[in-house]
């Protein structure tokens, strides 16, 4: 099982979301493990050059909105305001994170929905990808 696809180096080539040196482990790791859950491990046999890439890319953008929506910037994200009587409502933390986790589970369906990576996603029955056989 690969730990993750991309270095920091790697990662800073992007020009997403800026990020710390030490805030990368973690949240390289975390993206990771998004990434294998929603393709139900198959991610930790891809070997290809095609699939490896698109790993490493779509780890690059789970880290960004990751960083993003985990900065001072999304912090207390406002839902509504009244200017009558001046009231704010704010997100609650529960749904911060549940609207998060639907946000990774899309850019993963999305970076890996290619013809070259589909196969990650097959979640019926045992497939094995082409350079298995």
């Amino acid at each position: 099982m690969a730990d993750s696809w991309l270095t920091y180096a790697e990662y800073a080539v992007y020009g997403y979301e800026d990020v710390a040196e030490a805030e990368f482990p973690q949240l390289a790791a975390t993206a990771a493990l998004q990434i294998l859950e929603a393709t139900h491990w198959h991610a930790a046999a891809a070997r290809d050059e095609a699939s490896v890439k698109a790993l490493a890319d779509c780890q690059a953008l789970l880290i960004s909105d990751a960083a993003l929506w985990g900065s001072a910037k999304a912090s207390g994200a406002v839902t509504s305001v009244s200017n009558d009587g001046y009231a704010e409502s704010y997100a609650a933390p529960a749904e911060r994170r549940r609207e998060a986790a639907l946000r990774a589970r899309a850019t993963i369906r999305q970076a890996l929905g290619g013809p070259a990576t589909s196969w990650m996603l097959y979640a019926g029955g045992v497939y094995h990808p082409p350079a298995r056989h």
